[in-house]
């Protein structure tokens, strides 16, 4: 889920700006402390509310005072990964708001608890950071951690025994082997003058290097000092604060991609230096030493970079083959010898190795070296400088705001105007950072890109007084940057393809006329990837075999048909949640086995909107004879709080109204609407709900996880209206914290992913798959085999989750390798526009053609026997229904060997599993599947026989009518 932080300041100013206040006013401090203690012992007392208002009331003129001024109009900042909300209503709470009383408790809990801890670790309230964080840093405050765990080991070992370092053990540098020359020897002078007097010149990177060289702080540190020496010969702005008031690259500032705890434990792979080095402004080139990569096309690179000051080459090597001491080691590459083919290595572990010559070709050979963390060769990285990054930074705008606020109006006059209305010249906006079309890392601890800062400019254009900048784009919906800082912090990025809009706005809500008046920006957020020995088949622990369940007999009183209700939206997108859905109805309504036979079972679909009968949805339940119920929930916006944005944060309101309405260890399905003190328009939503509900009364409800409050707001109804049973199907991970009865997922990876296991909560958890119909989804003919065409094919959703950007971005380079190749995407989605503009980026429309989507199975089955290989490029798949429908008739897979595609794709044996997320390496596995006839055939003749043994549907779906059974009977 995608999700704002603050943009006008960090959220650790804002958290400042509030110590500061609550310092100078000791009241008001007294009061905190006083509404807290009352808070903890009864959140119902009358003196509880007295000292909230108190408190507040002392809050309230502060903000008064200017901090209003101070703080975002939209979102709060981020600590601890839940949005902060400062309240903004000036008069005292009411006892009676239940809502708004526990924001405000919860806001002094927070407070109070940052100032114990401040007192606790001997911080000041009121000190200011002391340096400024990058837009991706993570935030948790590694080096304190560190600290603190430093402290505990030092206190633990008090006493013992610690055993001493003899002098004879140390070492003072090792001697160079025979293979590499000191760059300070008779003979490395030589070389050096040599290579410089030469005529083509190959030493031009040397001097910048040499300006900048420096001995890693740390023995694991070489990557990253590597790193800030090219920095900062590249003359590269960091934008944020080194020591004292000078903005300066050292290592302790490269703890976005990783930490600096663990990177000085076990150093940083190639993925993770150019993670770093492209979120610190840097345009790189980066090259794998694999079979494709020859020794001419490395020393063509070299001679091309060291023949210049603007391009840096860093090498990832072994040291092992130039037979040094250790392995996995960074260096850049200080220059070329043409005549001996030597290259001058500014080995930055100074205090082991000097900078010393050594042979090209021995260099080439130990970048050709697995690094066994990841299981790929080692390689290069080509560091530019980027030529767009040379306006103001963040901080020179962030210091700029704070000083002219403390200046008269008289000195703000001398600013020279940039209203729209006093410049001749069109309004202008530009994306700096990050680039068009740049691949991030995601953290492999969470899965998401824990910050990234977008930095952009803006010319003959005033924020605000001439308007504002409208950020656009699927998962984020719209937003409105109203502050003059050129700069929006966005948290919690998945891996996918991003497309965001810049739009310049009027204050009026007009759009801003012009040819540069809107900017596009294009990521792709890939997830590291790790080797495993093989899929996770069903020799998973988990809890698949529901059928070995005893069976319980419960005496049945009347014979009635039990229900099963799915609640599902008619106006989204088709997805394979809805399609599985499908398939169940439909195999049980036509008793396709008698294990699947529910005759004394009746379906029905509940939406909480209106119902189109135009959707693929809507029209199949129809076909099916499915009663469809549609119950549209419309909220007067006069009972919207001013604090309340839009619809999710007033069903948030009616969540907690009912939860705040419970007694102590009193159950939902006790609570009577009627006897509660909620107000009336509370009252009369739940009532709608639990009426819709009713339908349902002693039968099964099932719900997909949507990742919103909406799905509390569901279960909450569904227990009000009596529901005998509520079933969860994990069509997303990420669920919201909710308590059901069964839990489904379609994979183990889903069903253990940790978002669940400390979200989701159920008595019964199942690994359940709907599978394919294998009689439908048969191999056939490869239909343009004739015309010599090889096509690759995509079904599915044109959605940011499925990072189809990866497959447009190696279709450009398969464009050179593959003549005869076409790329076919089938699918609608909120991304058809963009991807349409991505390939005509990419100029491969003549080789790209996207389809609309095919919902008829017939249909879908002969677009598949014109395909000849399957690519799925999603990352955190929960299964993948379309790929298993490919591989049922006859197509090897291309795909990343990361989420429930692990629990089919075999590498080698019914497709490619991709080990690395770069567009290279899903290219190279396009291209040899394209090159080998026999092969495809291969992969694709298993593919099908993995659909036979493990996914077949007739096989899966009696499970789901056995689970529907004995939870309503």
């Amino acid at each position: 889920m995608l999700t704002w932080s603050q943009a006008l300041v960090p959220s650790r100013r804002v958290r400042t700006h509030w110590q500061t206040f609550l310092q100078s006013a000791q009241a008001t401090r007294e009061a905190t402390k006083a509404a807290i203690h009352a808070v903890r012992i009864d959140t119902t007392a009358a003196s509880t509310t007295a000292a909230i208002a108190t408190a507040t009331h002392a809050v309230v003129a502060f903000t008064a005072s200017g901090a209003e001024k101070r703080r975002s109009s939209t979102g709060g900042a981020r600590v601890a990964g839940k949005p902060v909300k400062v309240i903004k209503s000036s008069a005292p709470v009411k006892s009676t708001d239940a809502w708004h009383q526990k924001q405000l408790i919860n806001y002094w809990k927070e407070t109070v608890d940052m100032l114990e801890e401040n007192n606790a670790t001997g911080k000041k309230e009121c000190e200011l950071p002391n340096e400024m964080e990058c837009g991706c840093k993570t935030r948790r405050l590694k080096e304190q951690k560190e600290a603190e765990t430093l402290r505990a080991r030092q206190q633990d070992g008090q006493g013992a025994a610690k055993p001493a370092v003899s002098f004879e053990s140390t070492w003072y540098r090792r001697l160079l082997p025979q293979e590499c020359i000191a760059f300070s020897s008779p003979e490395g002078r030589k070389l050096f003058t040599e290579a410089i007097n030469y005529q083509d010149n190959h030493m031009q990177i040397y001097f910048p290097l040499a300006e900048q060289f420096i001995t890693q702080a740390e023995p694991a540190f070489c990557g990253l000092a590597t790193l800030a020496m090219c920095l900062n010969a590249l003359q590269i702005d960091p934008g944020r604060l080194w020591k004292g008031p000078w903005r300066w690259y050292s290592e302790e500032l490269f703890d976005c991609c990783t930490s600096l705890s663990v990177a000085k434990e076990k150093g940083i792979s190639l993925s993770e230096f150019i993670c770093l080095a492209r979120c610190n402004g840097v345009i790189t080139e980066d090259l794998r030493a694999n079979s494709s990569f020859t020794l001419d096309q490395f020393r063509s690179i070299v001679k091309r970079c060291c023949a210049t000051s603007s391009e840096i080459v860093v090498l990832n090597y072994s040291r092992k083959v130039l037979g040094q001491t250790g392995d996995g080691h960074f260096s850049p590459i200080g220059g070329y010898h043409a005549e001996r083919d030597m290259v001058l290595l500014l080995d930055v572990a100074r205090f082991k190795y000097p900078p010393h010559w050594v042979k090209l070709s021995l260099v080439f050979e130990a970048m050709q070296q697995v690094d066994e963390s990841i299981g790929l060769p080692r390689g290069l990285v080509i560091l530019k400088e980027n030529a767009h990054a040379t306006g103001p930074t963040l901080v020179h705008h962030d210091m700029m705001h704070a000083a002219a606020s403390n200046q008269t109006e008289s000195s703000l006059t001398q600013i020279p105007p940039t209203s729209l209305a006093a410049s001749a010249s069109p309004a202008e906006v530009h994306v700096v950072t990050p680039h068009n079309h740049s691949w991030l890392l995601a953290s492999p601890e969470t899965g998401t890109l824990p910050q990234l800062e977008v930095i952009f400019g803006v010319k003959h254009f005033h924020i605000p007084h001439d308007g504002f900048v409208q950020f656009s784009g699927d998962k984020m919906g719209a937003y409105r940057h109203e502050h003059e800082i050129p700069s929006v912090i966005m948290s919690g990025i998945e891996p996918g393809s991003y497309f965001w809009t810049l739009q310049l706005v009027h204050r009026n809500g007009t759009l801003v006329q012009g040819p540069a008046t809107r900017a596009f920006v294009h990521i792709e957020v890939v997830l590291p990837l790790e080797s495993k020995p093989g899929p996770a088949q069903a020799s998973v622990n988990g809890r698949l075999v529901l059928f070995n369940l005893p069976h319980k007999q419960r005496p049945r009183i009347e014979k009635q048909r039990g229900k099963v209700c799915f609640v599902s939206s008619m106006s989204a997108m088709f997805d394979g949640q809805k399609k599985m859905w499908l398939q169940q109805i439909q195999a049980f309504a036509n008793s396709r086995s008698t294990a699947a036979t529910m005759e004394d079972v009746k379906f029905s679909v509940l939406t909480f909107e209106r119902v189109t009968h135009e959707s693929v949805l809507a029209r199949t339940l129809e076909e099916l004879d499915v009663n469809v119920t549609g119950v549209p929930l419309e909220m007067s916006r006069k009972h919207f709080h001013p604090s309340m944005r839009n619809g999710e944060d007033m069903l948030e309101y009616l969540v907690e109204s009912i939860k705040l309405s419970l007694g102590p260890n009193q159950a939902l399905w006790s609570l009577e609407l009627a006897s509660t003190a909620l107000p009336g328009f509370v009252v009369d939503f739940w009532r709608r709900i639990v009426d819709a509900l009713t339908t349902c009364k002693n039968g099964v409800l099932v719900l997909a996880n949507s990742r919103n409050i909406g799905d509390e707001a569901l279960v909450i109804g569904a227990r009000l209206a009596k529901v005998k049973a509520i079933v969860m199907e994990l069509a997303n991970l990420e669920p919201v914290n909710v308590e059901v009865d069964v839990i489904i997922a379609p994979s183990h990876f889903a069903l253990h992913h940790p978002s669940v296991l400390n979200a989701a909560r159920a008595s019964k958890q199942f690994v359940l798959r709907a599978g394919i119909d294998h009689n439908v989804f048969y191999p056939g003919l490869r239909v343009y085999n004739a015309t010599g065409k090889i096509v690759v094919g995509y079904v599915g959703r044109l959605a940011t989750e499925k990072s189809l950007g990866i497959l447009l971005s190696a279709a450009k380079l398969l464009r050179g390798s593959c003549h005869n190749c076409r790329v076919r995407i089938i699918g609608d989605g909120p991304l058809e526009d963009q991807l349409v503009a991505l390939a005509d980026d990419f100029a491969i429309m003549d080789m790209v053609e996207f389809v609309r989507g095919v919902y008829d199975e017939v249909a879908l089955v002969q677009e598949l026997h014109k395909m000849d290989v399957f690519v799925c490029t999603r990352f955190l798949e929960t299964l993948g229904i379309a790929a298993l429908e490919a591989m049922g008739t006859g197509l090897p897979i291309v795909g990343f060997f990361s989420g429930g595609t692990t629990e089919f794709l075999h590498d080698g044996y019914n497709g490619i599993a991709v080990k690395e997320p770069s567009a290279g390496a899903f290219h190279d596995a396009i291209k040899a599947l394209v090159q080998d006839p026999a092969l495809r055939q291969y992969l694709g003749m298993n593919a099908r026989r993995t659909v036979e043994l493990w996914f077949r549907q007739d096989q899966q779906l009696p499970n789901y009518g056995k689970l529907y059974k004995r939870l309503l009977y």
